[in-house]
């Protein structure tokens, strides 16, 4: 199974981020937006994962005594893997840090394979010439976004592509104090 652990943004800010993009849906229609019922904040990818159950438990150990958090969004940005993905990122907190670090430390089969970014999918766009991919960019960072929101529990998501676009099914939720 693909896994990640991710957190839910509220519906109100599910709303209120959708609305802060319609300028870039409508400038670039396109592209393959992600609908505003799937966003969700990718706290930590672990890829494929052959022993839930042990990924579950070292979460359950991490998680123990980890205190809830707020999250700020803190801008637009992009990746490439083998298309462009389209992302908020989000203000770098400790108690996050904490937990990535806890994490990494807890599971040991854990491969950190790139510098991860903590991001919520906004959207996914073919790759383009560097001409376009430095313009997107540099419209994606002057995209002004706020969303901030209270996270009292991570979810352990499962996450599959087929003809019908991504799917995230919940596997489990980790409550924190």
């Amino acid at each position: 199974m693909r896994l990640f652990l991710g957190i839910e943004l509220p519906q109100t800010q599910r709303e209120s981020l959708y609305k802060q993009l319609i300028p870039l849906i409508r400038k670039y229609p396109s592209f393959r937006w992600t609908h505003p019922d799937l966003y969700h904040a990718t706290f930590q990818f672990f890829g494929e994962v052959e022993d839930v159950e042990k990924l579950k438990d070292s979460i359950k150990t991490t998680l123990f005594d980890k205190e809830r958090f707020t999250l700020y969004g803190n801008g637009l940005g992009m990746f490439q893997t083998t298309e462009l993905v389209l992302h908020m990122t989000y203000r770098r907190e400790k108690k996050i840090d904490e937990i990535v670090h806890s994490l990494e430390t807890t599971y040991p089969t854990f491969v950190k394979q790139r510098e991860f970014v903590f991001h919520t999918c906004i959207g996914r766009a073919p790759r383009s010439s560097k001409q376009q991919f430095f313009l997107l960019r540099k419209i994606l960072e002057k995209t002004e976004i706020e969303v901030s929101y209270p996270v009292d529990a991570l979810t352990l998501y499962a996450s599959s592509k087929s003809s019908d676009g991504r799917k995230f099914v919940k596997i489990e939720e980790f409550p924190l104090v």
